[in-house]
């Protein structure tokens, strides 16, 4: 999932949703932000139920509020820039379809995802010129947006979730019936560990906490599994997507499930073939205190290594920090874990 909150990175929110301070760090959370959103599974054709779950926070930890979702059904017109339309970031119209209240929902990607959204021509509006299929994003990928807002104080924060639609290929019969053969739909990633220095940190779930001195500097390393490397085409196969054809060498492996860096089959756009590509994986980093060296940081679909890492400074004054590493992949999928320092 791609996730966008004007909020936090694109600037002032629309209608009633509140406006950030532009002075504030993006990564120190310092008041109601949806840090991020997951979708399981991380990628469904129209119809498919999608579970949502929001990662809410204030300056004082995670929150439990209930947000609202809805799907967003308005197309982003052609002569527009951006993502998503911004209706989209409304707080309500008659475009939304809605989904539910709470945390965590679940709800049916709509019917006409891939009209709206996809490599399919859209549905005709009244008075207006036929429209034109959506172009996939650098990994094939087409998505279709999802509200999701909080209401906070006199003001409401506002988040676009973006859900990977499994659109088929707009591509050749024989590259149709390949893609649809190898494809294999995005899974989640997964923050398998966050270490400071040599020390592994333990996650905020069992309450447990990590010490660190006033003012003191964490070199923080966030790793994901390392997905099997596939060794490219193997005859007509792409081999390590979806099977290992007794035809392939042995170290062609399965790489279906894995919560790393998944490779993938993408139609390339300028040489109009079938390609094997890596995924690109990105860590967003937030904190209730403190200072990071960078708001993100990660690794591009050419780096083989399964870790990305930054700095930390602690306040210089004691007290609890909650720290979140959130792990996006480029085709949208996202995962976070959640740590506690005891600052003293």
């Amino acid at each position: 999932m791609r996730f966008l909150a004007r909020a936090l990175v694109v600037g002032a929110l629309l209608g009633a949703a509140c406006k950030p301070d532009l002075h504030q760090t993006v990564s120190i959370v310092s008041q109601t932000q949806i840090l991020a959103v997951r979708e399981d599974p991380g990628e469904g054709a129209p119809k498919t139920d999608i579970q949502y779950l929001a990662l809410v926070a204030d300056s004082s930890g995670p929150l439990q509020t209930p947000v609202d979702w809805a799907f967003c059904n308005e197309r982003e017109p052609l002569a527009e820039l951006g993502p998503v339309s911004p209706k989209c970031y409304e707080p309500s119209g008659s475009w939304f379809s809605p989904i539910g209240i709470g945390t965590q929902v679940t709800g049916a990607l709509p019917t006409l995802g891939c009209r709206q959204f996809g490599p399919e021509v859209p549905e005709p509006q009244a008075n207006q010129p036929q429209g034109r299929p959506v172009d996939p994003d650098a990994t094939g990928g087409y998505y279709q947006p999802a509200r999701a807002l909080v209401a906070s104080g006199s003001a409401d924060v506002i988040g676009i979730a973006e859900t990977r639609l499994t659109c088929g290929l707009a591509g050749t019969p024989d590259q149709v019936t390949q893609f649809a053969h190898h494809y294999v739909a995005n899974v989640n990633p997964m923050i398998d560990a966050l270490t400071a220095g040599t020390t592994s940190l333990v996650t905020d779930e069992s309450g447990a906490t990590n010490p660190v001195p006033v003012g003191g500097v964490l070199s923080l390393t966030a790793s994901w599994a390392p997905c099997p490397t596939p060794t490219g085409v193997c005859g007509d196969h792409f081999c390590a997507l979806d099977e290992t054809p007794t035809s392939c060498p042995d170290d062609c492996a399965t790489l279906a499930g894995c919560t790393g860096a998944e490779t993938y089959v993408n139609l390339d756009l300028a040489t109009h073939s079938l390609l094997q590509q890596r995924e690109g994986m990105q860590v967003s980093w937030f904190a209730t205190a403190g200072a990071f060296d960078n708001d993100q940081t990660g690794r591009g679909p050419e780096e083989m290594t399964n870790f990305t890492t930054n700095g930390w400074r602690a306040p210089d004054r004691p007290g609890p920090v909650h720290l979140w590493a959130v792990l996006r992949d480029d085709r949208g999928g996202t995962g976070w874990a959640e740590y506690l320092f005891d600052v003293r």
